[in-house]
């Protein structure tokens, strides 16, 4: 953060502290509580005002806001600051916006306005409620009101807030205040808006109420047109509410956008570090914290923003300052970049490097947060690969006394990915496996299967002594493809003329599926019709297997596999394919012509059949 911001925010809550304390309490509260004295009551528990405010809009409560949330204690700095007495009074002096989201001319409003000079006499909450009663006319007029109602509540002893919280909630202005502001909240300056919320929020309003999840959304969708102030006043609103779903993500996401402010936010109202230049990126970045740096990737992951350029410039920050950062922090950086499924090549070689001079940093959460990168993001360092492997191998025997059933498993099937077998570690899995003590409770029975079923494929084909088979039985699973698939089918049909020239929904041995198989000639220039090849098997026979994948399964901005993928393509390699890996998103983005030139190209040509990835097995 900027440093005269933060100085600004630490002197401005100071000021607001002692003024606080200093305050002269209203005299007028009195004249409307004595009779409430001895027989509080729940004010939600009144009958007409929980109709209103629990009216809970289904499509909204717990739902697409992409809200979630990291830890919002970084908004303390600020937080009573700029929702004081005198930040209150914002939403009299409010920036309009034009559709755009850019700022305009200021518009300032006019205090002769009788209605704001009574407001500014009010003395109590309930006086500013009756003015709305009697003279609101407009939204700025009701936002106002409520306003100020929150000011002089707060200025209120603990207990006196008690009663006059009880005379808000029952008051009948408050219940049209609520509708006004239900109607007009996108019509509501970006000021009116975030402050609204704030005083509804503060005065104890529920969250799950549909006039306060409308009003998160509409947070959200005028983000960009936020400035600090109103981001600060909106992330304090956050921070005191509970940590449902919407809340949650909500914190995140501002927490995201202040986090990315470049080193002068006030110059550039509203403008977010994602919509920077790379340059601009690279400029900022080294002024900004390490504990920032993680908050940042993993709000991005929260709110599933995915953004290669500024990845990639936060991990060139960390690859040019690898030497200042304690081997831990590095681990939790490329967590978090596994989380995300983005790929930092040269920090993880430089990492691994780190790890086979110095291994002994690596107990076992270390080591299988290391593992679960590593193979996850299907990384094989260029230079030492061997030496890495054998040094996680080592960690992981030196911590097998200690560790869990459920942590064996997990490194055993991490490495497992990436072909190497960690004999030791894999023998005394085998033997607990074999004792029936791998069993867990039933909701992680079914992954537990899954990656004993992996690790037991990965011994088969991975082990030195497997070779490739004469002729693989396969099976057809059905004629049928999904209607993610229908166009690729389609093209094959126009490409080779005929379906008898390809297989689809081919189901091999170890549970492995492939959507499309093809078989061509030993020279690679002729495509074979299925049933010939079926009825003359042949080893000189090349076969094809196609996979179209999500691009979820690929690392983030590359056709890179992850780990599953790639292991499903090394498999499927020793099972004699060639395996040839779509982006089926980008594939069905094509049109019709080019999908066609593009499997032509994918068959024919001379790539589909070199450049094989590197793996660790070949010396395992």
């Amino acid at each position: 953060m900027n440093n005269k911001i933060s100085y600004l925010l630490n002197t401005v809550r100071c000021v607001h502290r002692y003024s606080s304390v200093l305050a002269p309490k209203s005299s007028a509260i009195t004249r409307k509580h004595v009779s409430w004295i001895g027989r509080y009551r729940d004010p939600l528990g009144n009958v007409n005002f929980r109709k209103l405010l629990l009216n809970i809009l289904p499509s909204l409560h717990g739902s697409s806001l992409r809200f979630a949330s990291q830890k919002t204690d970084v908004y303390s700095t600020g937080a009573e600051a700029l929702v004081s007495e005198k930040a209150s009074q914002s939403s009299l002096e409010v920036e309009k916006l034009d559709d755009s989201g850019s700022s305009k001319a200021k518009h300032v409003v006019d205090h002769s306005d009788p209605f704001f000079s009574s407001l500014g006499k009010c003395s109590c909450p309930c006086d500013a409620l009756d003015l709305a009663a009697e003279a609101a006319v407009s939204i700025k007029h009701y936002t106002n009101c409520l306003t100020t109602a929150w000011r002089l509540f707060k200025r209120l002893s603990e207990e006196q807030q008690r009663y006059e919280k009880q005379l808000i909630f029952e008051h009948p202005a408050f219940v049209k205040l609520c509708q006004q502001l239900l109607r007009e909240a996108r019509r509501m300056t970006r000021g009116d808006l975030v402050f609204s919320l704030h005083a509804l929020v503060s005065l104890g309003v529920p969250q799950n109420t549909l006039l306060v999840q409308t009003l998160l959304r509409v947070c959200q969708e005028k983000l960009n047109q936020l400035d600090n102030r109103c981001i600060s006043v909106l992330a304090t609103t956050l921070a005191g509410m509970d940590k449902d779903k919407n809340v949650t993500s909500g914190a995140a996401h501002f927490k995201y956008q202040r986090h990315l402010y470049s080193a002068k936010p006030d110059e550039m109202p509203g403008k977010r570090c994602s919509s920077f230049s790379e340059k601009e990126i690279r400029e900022n970045v080294h002024d900004v914290p390490f504990r920032q740096l993680i908050l940042i990737l993993e709000a991005c992951h929260t709110l599933q923003y995915r953004n290669v350029k500024l990845f990639s410039a936060l991990a060139d920050y960390v690859n040019s300052t690898a030497y200042l950062w304690d081997k831990r922090q590095i681990i939790l950086f490329l967590s978090a970049c596994e989380t995300l499924g983005f790929q930092p090549t040269e920090l993880l070689d430089i990492f691994a490097e780190k790890v086979t001079e110095d291994p002994d940093f690596l107990n076992l959460k270390n080591l299988l947060i290391v593992l679960q990168v590593y193979s996850r993001l299907n990384h094989v360092p260029r230079v030492q690969k061997h030496l890495f492997f054998e040094t996680l191998h080592s960690c992981l025997n030196n911590c097998l006394p200690q560790i869990s059933n459920r942590e064996l498993l997990k490194a055993v099937y991490s490495l497992g990915i990436l072909g190497y077998l960690p004999h030791r570690a894999l023998d005394e899995l085998l033997q607990k496996d074999s004792k029936d003590e791998l069993i867990l409770p039933d909701d992680l029975k079914e992954q537990n299967t899954v990656m004993l079923r992996c690790v037991k494929t990965c011994m088969e084909l991975d082990s030195p002594s497997f070779t490739k088979p004469a002729f693989v039985l396969t099976e057809n699973l059905s004629s049928l493809v999904s209607l993610n698939l229908r166009k690729a089918q389609e093209a094959l049909i126009e490409l080779l003329g005929d379906e008898n020239m390809f297989r689809q929904n081919v189901r091999l041995p170890y549970r492995y599926h492939i959507d499309f198989e093809i078989r061509m000639d030993s020279d690679r220039k002729k495509v074979l019709p299925i049933a010939a090849t079926d009825d003359h098997p042949d080893s000189r026979v090349h076969r094809l297997a196609f996979l179209f994948a999500p691009v979820s399964a690929f690392c983030l901005g590359t056709t890179h596999p992850q780990g599953k993928l790639a292991m499903k393509k090394r498999h499927l390699t020793k099972l004699g394919y060639h395996v040839i890996l779509i982006q089926n998103k980008k594939f069905q983005e094509m049109k019709n012509e080019d999908a066609v030139e593009f499997l032509k190209r994918k068959i024919y040509s001379e790539d589909a059949f070199s450049f094989p990835e590197a793996t660790v097995q070949d010396n395992n």
